[in-house]
C-alpha cells in the first residue's frame, strides 16, 4: 500500500510546508488528510527534506488553530469543535505565564540604587523620585 500523501497531488506542498517546519497535524487539517498518514508521510519521508522538521520558535498549538480557523468557520463540524479546543488551549497557555515582577529585579535594583545616589546632594529631588518609584 502507497503512502495516501505521496498519492496526493498536493504532496510537493505538503512537503515543502514539512520542511519550513509546519507540523504534521495542521497539514492534515489544512490539506484534508488522514492525520496518522501524514505523521507517517513525514517520518518516512523526512530524508528528502532540507530543513528542520521544528523551526525554533514556532508554537505547534497557534499553528493548529490557524489550521483549524478556515474549515470551522466554513461549517465543519469536527474541525470546528478542535478549533474550540486549541482555542481553548491558546488561552490557557497564556493564563499560565507569571507576571514579571521588576521591583524584585536585580537590574533595577541596581538602576534604582545608582539613580537615588546620584540625587543624594539634592535632597529634595531624590525625596521626589523615591515617592515617584514607590
Amino acid at each position: 500500500m502507497r503512502c495516501k500523501v505521496c498519492l496526493d497531488e498536493r504532496v510537493q506542498d505538503v512537503d515543502a510546508a514539512l520542511a519550513a517546519g509546519r507540523s504534521a497535524h495542521s497539514l492534515a487539517v489544512e490539506f484534508g488528510l488522514p492525520p496518522e498518514s501524514m505523521k507517517r508521510h513525514a517520518r518516512s519521508h523526512a530524508r528528502r527534506f532540507d530543513a528542520p522538521v521544528n523551526r525554533p520558535g514556532t508554537d505547534p498549538l497557534v499553528e493548529l488553530t490557524t489550521a483549524l480557523r478556515t474549515p470551522a468557520l466554513g461549517g465543519d463540524t469536527a474541525a470546528a469543535r478542535e478549533y474550540r479546543l486549541a482555542l481553548h488551549a491558546v488561552a490557557a497557555q497564556s493564563a499560565e505565564r507569571p507576571a514579571y515582577n521588576v521591583l524584585i529585579d536585580p537590574e533595577w535594583i541596581a538602576l534604582r540604587t545608582a539613580i537615588l545616589r546620584a540625587l543624594e546632594p539634592y535632597p529634595e529631588a531624590r525625596q521626589a523620585v523615591a515617592d515617584a518609584i514607590r
